[in-house]
């Protein structure tokens, strides 16, 4: 029988939605013992009919229970209620327990949960998801790690369950905070990079050969290499990467900015293109679809229709 030292930490998962259920999944997967609640109690009986696990009450009984919690929730309200709110993690944990946030979190919002937890003897670590569900099949996901060193060192062989690549960003709060830039960037090299195929191909160059000859050019990125070609041009639209997602990064990008007086013209008009499609295409979009909105205010498809 393993000794204290190496055997399996109980973990506790907070948040059953679609990107959150598959990670709770592959913990149960790899042997760990594994506590699952969700806001939503539907969520929570299918999984518990899909794939196991013991169901917990509330986050806060959850955390009497288990040595760590993992929340993986898509609202920011949602964080907070089941960290510091009335039935949250902080009322179970004793000290020297453990909370890995791996939600999209606002970074000034998960210093002031990291605040109330340490009050209290409790490390939080912030792990966002630098890449999706895809990558977490293949093989090639990759985190972003911030928190204390020692917190971030006993977490490890948990996100190391789920991430082939952690990214150490700092101390808490810095993780989230560089998912945030990385999304800004992503979203203005994607904006960018459609606006400019738009007026090729309204000037009468076919989008192919362009794309080529942007590649071949100093500007070049990830959505000139990969995204447009695989998923706009075959009008597949589905990168995987959620137009909420995007456009919650480019916010919390501002809102960065803003706290740190530093000016941010390009992802401020970006952030209003991106809101408008989003108002105009609806909820719950990849975000290659940016692209069929653009093609109905312009009248003009980006392939060719030969």
């Amino acid at each position: 029988m393993p000794d204290e030292t190496t055997a399996k930490p109980t973990l506790g998962f907070v948040g059953l939605g679609t990107m959150g259920a598959p990670f709770a999944a592959r913990l149960i997967h790899a042997g760990f013992r594994v506590q699952v609640y969700d806001f939503d109690n539907d969520a929570v009986r299918y999984f518990l009919m899909e794939t196991g696990g013991e169901v917990a009450a509330s986050p806060r009984l959850m955390a009497e229970a288990c040595d760590m919690v993992l929340a993986m929730l898509p609202r920011a309200a949602d964080v907070r209620s089941a960290t510091v709110g009335r039935e949250g993690v902080v009322h179970g944990f004793g000290a020297g327990k453990m909370l890995v946030d791996m939600s999209p979190s606002p970074p000034a919002q998960t210093k002031e949960i990291a605040k109330e937890l340490r009050r209290v003897g409790i490390a939080i670590v912030d792990a966002p998801l630098l890449s999706g569900l895809a990558e977490l099949r293949s093989g090639g996901l990759t985190l972003l790690v911030g928190g204390d060193d020692d917190a971030v060192v006993r977490a490890g062989p948990v996100l190391e369950t789920f991430a082939s690549r952690l990214i150490r960003t700092g101390p808490v709060g810095s993780a989230h905070a560089a998912k945030a830039l990385c999304g800004e960037l992503a979203a203005l090299c994607f904006l960018a990079s459609v606006e400019t195929l738009m007026v090729g191909r309204r000037a009468g160059l076919a989008p192919g050969p362009l794309l080529e000859a942007l590649n071949a050019s100093a500007g070049g990125n990830f959505a000139t290499q990969t995204t447009i070609g695989r998923h706009v041009l075959s009008r597949g639209f589905g990168s995987g990467l959620p137009l909420d997602g995007l456009l919650a990064d480019l916010q919390q990008a501002l809102d960065l900015a803003r706290d740190t007086e530093t000016p941010a013209p390009l992802s401020a008009v970006a952030r209003e293109v991106w809101a408008t499609a989003r108002l105009a295409l609806g909820p719950g979009q990849d975000h290659t679809r940016l692209v069929r909105w653009l093609e109905q205010i312009t009248k003009t498809e980006l392939p060719d229709r030969q």
